[in-house]
């Protein structure tokens, strides 16, 4: 080991240990690197790597791997299963296909071709009577006039308004 490779083990190991640890601890380490190359490993023996040569070798020229014929049963028989299955799904789906999913899925497909759904539907015809309710309530209050008794609607309005204002800025 150089010098500033020494210095900068020591370095290290002085972060963890005291001085004097430190340099002990790096002399353990070049005297451990001294040994290692004066004792290098043994090669193998040629018989053995020419042993592993022909086990490389007869890996590489080995035919790809053969279909036994348990195994091409098994994948013909999950191949079966998962089309049987796909099958079943979609017959599934068409019978329920006439369910119908959203929010005008509650509607009978009748009042669809109906010309006057508020006719044909009450629930509808109340809504369609409350939705007008509200237009003319809203024709009065825009012309000014004073619903029944001298009581004035755009000064509910207002006061609302005002009400609704002050309480969208508290938070």
């Amino acid at each position: 080991m150089n010098y500033r490779n020494d210095e900068n083990l020591r370095a290290l190991f002085e972060t963890f240990v005291g001085p004097e640890e430190a340099r002990s601890c790096a002399e353990d380490i070049v005297k451990g690197e001294q040994i290692l190359r004066r004792n290098p490993a043994p090669r193998p023996r040629p018989d053995l790597i020419d042993k592993i040569e022909a086990d490389v070798a007869a890996a590489l020229t080995r035919r790809p791997k053969q279909y036994h014929p348990r195994r091409v049963f098994y994948r013909a028989a999950v191949a079966a299963a998962l089309l049987i299955l796909a099958l079943a799904g979609i017959r599934m789906f068409r019978a329920n296909s006439d369910i119908k999913v959203g929010p005008f899925a509650a509607i009978p497909a009748a009042l669809w071709d109906s010309k006057n759904l508020a006719v044909d539907d009450v629930d509808l015809a109340v809504l369609h009577a409350q939705l007008e309710q509200i237009e003319n309530e809203l024709l009065v209050v825009r012309l000014g006039e004073d619903m029944a008794g001298g009581y004035s609607e755009t000064a509910d309005i207002e006061a609302e308004l005002v009400d609704i204002d002050s309480d969208f800025w508290k938070g």
